[in-house]
């Protein structure tokens, strides 16, 4: 049974241009990107597991965290301060 944690790794993965290299005994997907070989755990339980995936692959991702898109953060920031009486 694939996890939820596996599916974002996974997704991340490919979206870093990484290819699915094989499948090991139904536990673990190996994917690489050029000399850089990268093992999934498909039974990924745990946030700690991911993260440790995604420094392997050399991807900065902390699952731990919210994504925060800094533009978007920039924007309201600018904004707030436009609408702000003089």
């Amino acid at each position: 049974m694939k996890s939820e944690y596996f599916n974002q790794v996974i997704g991340k993965l490919k979206g870093s241009d990484y290819l699915y290299q094989l499948t090991v005994r139904d536990e673990y997907q190996v994917w690489r990107k050029f000399s850089c070989y990268v093992t999934v755990p498909v039974n990924c339980r745990s946030r700690t597991a991911a993260n440790a995936v995604m420094r392997a692959a050399g991807i900065w991702h902390d699952f731990g965290q919210e994504e925060q898109n800094y533009f978007s953060l920039f924007l309201q920031r600018c904004f707030r301060r436009a609408s702000r009486p003089h």
